[in-house]
């Protein structure tokens, strides 16, 4: 199953990819929103994980982009911001869930798996 990586935290980006590909998940990551559009409309993925804040191109278009390349796209929204409205807008876009940063990597596969996410063994 193929995740796509939207974090422009360099190093939170490099730990993301590394858990997921000893998981067994292919995995393209993305360092800012318009790689990120690029990247969606190339691999059309079956998950999606993007932070909100990106350079180029912010969650919200990845979201609504995603969105528009496979219907049934899964969409774990990482973000600083706690704010109801914040996560109601996205889950109003089309985003499956929101996680808080900062988690774990446990957190963080344990909400991949639960979207239906399952690796390629």
């Amino acid at each position: 199953m193929t995740i796509l990586v939207a974090e422009d935290e360099a190093l939170m980006l490099k730990t993301i990819q590394i858990k997921l590909s000893k998981e067994g998940f292919t995995v393209v990551p993305c360092a800012d929103g318009a790689i990120a559009l690029e990247k969606i409309a190339e691999h059309k993925p079956q998950v999606v994980l993007t932070d909100l804040n990106l350079p180029h191109a912010n969650g919200e278009t990845i979201i609504t982009a995603a969105k528009a390349a496979n219907p049934d796209v899964k969409i774990l929204v990482l973000t600083g911001m706690e704010a109801t409205a914040a996560k109601e807008k996205v889950i109003n876009l089309g985003a499956t869930d929101v996680l808080i940063k900062p988690f774990s990597l446990v957190e963080l596969l344990k909400r991949v798996t639960a979207m239906g996410a399952t690796a390629e063994q």
